[in-house]
């Protein structure tokens, strides 16, 4: 987004004054170059600015090679590489490897939207192979720190949490205005899951393509669908 563009830990509104106890330990994590900071908690709280100020200021001290991804492209271009092509085409490059060796990864919205079946040992591959070779990351996850270990699975919460540099969690109402609307748009089932999952009870239109596997989704969580077609 065009406010994420221009993060930085200069134009970062610590409020409440406890955001500026969390700002200090980002401080103190770019300085030590080192570990993986978990930032969890509400969404629109100041995470992934953060996260971007880090990168941001850790390129002004001449780091070279940092890559921010977001866990649903992550996994979306990663289960692409996966598929069969056509014989004589080369298949699209899994991220796995350029975000393994990034002297920094900014890993974003980790969640819990999808089977954690489907990505934990694609994860577990990546953070160890980073904790292995001391190359720093950071983490930004839409869930309460309690809920941690169910998202991750055990053995990579245990992993992460012997590397952890420190776990700031994000308690505060989110500062977004468009959660103050009277209805709220999200492009993707897993975006509303989202919303959902951080306490948003307003309602939420999905504006994006739906498979019909989905639809005990958008039920479960009480989604209004977008009618593409007049056959949908």
């Amino acid at each position: 987004t065009p406010d994420e563009a221009s993060a930085s830990f200069e134009n970062f509104t610590a409020d409440p004054p406890a955001l500026r106890q969390l700002l200090e330990v980002c401080l103190a994590f770019v300085a030590a170059r080192k570990g993986v900071l978990l930032m969890v908690g509400n969404t629109g709280t100041g995470k992934t600015h953060l996260a971007i100020a880090a990168m941001r200021d850790l390129l002004c001290r001449g780091m070279s090679n940092m890559v921010f991804i977001k866990h649903r492209t992550f996994l979306a271009q990663h289960w692409l590489a996966l598929r069969p092509v056509a014989f004589g085409q080369e298949p699209p490059e899994s991220p796995l490897s350029r975000c393994q060796k990034a002297s920094l990864l900014v890993y974003d919205e980790l969640n819990t939207a999808s089977d954690r079946r489907d990505y934990e040992d694609v994860l577990l591959d990546l953070f160890e192979f980073r904790n292995g070779h001391f190359k720093p990351t950071i983490i930004t996850a839409n869930v309460p720190r309690a809920e941690l270990e169910s998202v991750l699975g055990t053995r990579l919460f245990d992993r992460l949490r012997r590397a952890a540099f420190a776990v700031l969690e994000f308690g505060f109402e989110s500062r977004r205005p468009a959660l103050n609307a009277d209805y709220l748009g999200a492009a993707v089932v897993e975006e509303g899951i989202l919303l959902r999952r951080n306490g948003i009870t307003k309602p939420i239109l999905i504006l994006g393509g739906i498979w019909g596997n989905q639809v005990p989704l958008f039920l479960e969580h009480d989604l209004t669908i977008t009618a593409s077609s007049i056959d949908k």
